[in-house]
């Protein structure tokens, strides 16, 4: 079973700053006519910020007219989620985390994305630079997580009635999880 697959990948939600132009509706236009198509799929990603600063779940129910609409034919990743460690160190504040996001019918995949220390490198030397940094990543994020999940457990020794994280999340950490549904979604 062969799936043709094409990926559009589309310009941020932002203005551009040097021209003043707002390219939003451009985007629009290129979802909704990309998801007309057949066995369309979204990949969509989030920042690791509260779910009502997220503009990207918003900006989705404009183009498509209500979340139920997209929600069933899309991915969400939260990448950069190493940003939120810090913040959701504990099973009650990580659950409290995504608690809007749940409830919003947005269930993320936590995604760390590897960066390099400094991009400011000549151009051959920054493409071998990545490709190192890529052939590590997933050992890297698989690490983060487990410190993460280690920290909960040693946080519930010293506040025991404290939540255990929601196995809902539990089961969407890490890229390698994610990559599965992706192409679990594909083949549908």
């Amino acid at each position: 079973n062969v799936q043709n697959m094409r990926f559009v990948d589309t310009p941020g939600i932002i203005t551009n700053r040097g021209t003043g132009q707002d390219n939003r509706e451009d985007i629009k236009r290129i979802l909704r006519d990309t998801m007309k198509k057949p066995n369309s799929k979204l990949c969509i990603l989030v920042e690791p910020k509260e779910f009502d600063t997220n503009p990207i779940v918003d900006f989705c129910d404009e183009t498509f007219g209500g979340r139920s609409k997209w929600t069933g034919d899309s991915i969400v990743l939260m990448t950069k989620f190493d940003k939120q460690l810090e913040d959701a160190r504990s099973g009650s504040k990580a659950n409290n985390f995504f608690k809007l996001f749940h409830e919003n019918s947005i269930c993320p995949y936590l995604v760390i994305t590897p960066t390099l220390p400094k991009e400011d490198l000549p151009s051959k030397e920054l493409l071998i630079e990545r490709r190192k940094l890529l052939e590590t990543a997933q050992g890297k994020e698989e690490e983060r997580f487990e410190d993460w999940r280690l920290g909960h457990e040693k946080f519930r020794e010293t506040c025991p009635d404290d939540e255990i994280l929601h196995e809902d999340i539990q089961r969407r950490i890490g890229f390698s999880v994610a990559k599965d549904k992706m192409r679990e979604i594909m083949l549908l």
